[in-house]
């Protein structure tokens, strides 16, 4: 089953059950999809499983910056509103690498490109998230690697 008929169908269930968070959170990344069909279609390209995932986490990350904003607000309800979204959309996204797995591409990346200092970072950041795209988010690579390179 793809991404999209699993989202389908939970969709679907959760109209019948009358869920309406994980209702209006399905609603949106649905037209989210739409919006971004249309806009492939104008370049005559279409969706694919990659691009689904990419947009979950795109909308996995606009959530956490808002838990952080309305943390910082001291807006408890609405920050906990937010990180039960994240909870509906993470549903669908693959589980992440686990930092041994980042740590050891990142000392590959090192060990290819003979870095020793802080001002290659940006590239070995580049190599590290070309490797692991789509498996890892970049805060948790950036995190990992400026362990490393101190």
């Amino acid at each position: 089953m793809s991404l999209l008929e699993l989202i389908e169908k939970d969709f679907k269930e959760a109209l019948q059950q009358r869920k309406t968070e994980d209702l209006e959170v399905l609603r949106g990344l649905k037209a989210v999809f739409h919006n971004k069909e249309i806009e492939l279609k104008a370049k005559k390209k279409e969706l694919n499983e990659q691009d689904f995932l990419e947009i979950i986490r795109k909308e996995v990350k606009k959530r956490r910056e808002a838990v952080d904003l309305y943390e910082q607000g001291k807006r408890p309800e609405l920050a906990a509103k937010e990180k039960n979204e994240i909870s509906i959309l993470n549903k669908y996204l693959p589980k992440e690498v686990p930092n041994d797995k980042i740590r050891e591409v990142i000392l590959e990346v090192i060990k290819e490109t003979g870095t020793v200092s802080r001002q290659d970072f940006g590239k070995v950041m580049g190599l590290t998230m070309s490797r692991l795209k789509g498996q890892v988010e970049g805060s948790r690579v950036k995190e990992i690697l400026e362990k490393e390179l101190s």
